[in-house]
Order: structure tokens, then sequence, then C-alpha cells
């Protein structure tokens, strides 16, 4: 998975269902349409640990 910048704090992560993420802060952030599966969210999750954003 990655993490795709759109503006300073929007970006999305490509997928089936492309999710959106929007940056709140630090180690804050909205999902948008998370996927459909837990392996997915699982995989989201250490997406955004490594990124700093949870």
């Amino acid at each position: 998975m990655e993490l795709k910048k759109i503006t300073e704090q929007v970006y999305y992560i490509p997928n089936h269902a492309n999710i959106g993420v929007v940056k709140l802060g630090e180690k804050s952030a909205i999902l948008i349409d998370t996927g459909l599966d837990d392996n997915t969210g699982k995989k989201v999750l250490k997406l955004l640990e490594e990124k700093g954003m949870y």
C-alpha cells in the first residue's frame, strides 16, 4: 500500500476502493471508505503508523 499526497492534509491510498485520508493533526486522521475487509484495515493502520499519522 502507498499513501499518495493530494494536498498538505489530504491523501489517498490506491486500492480496489480508493481510501481517502484527511490529516487532522499529529497522529490524527479521518479515513474515508476504508475498504471491505479486516486485512485491508490492518494494512491501512500499519501504513498510517509508519507515516506517523496514527
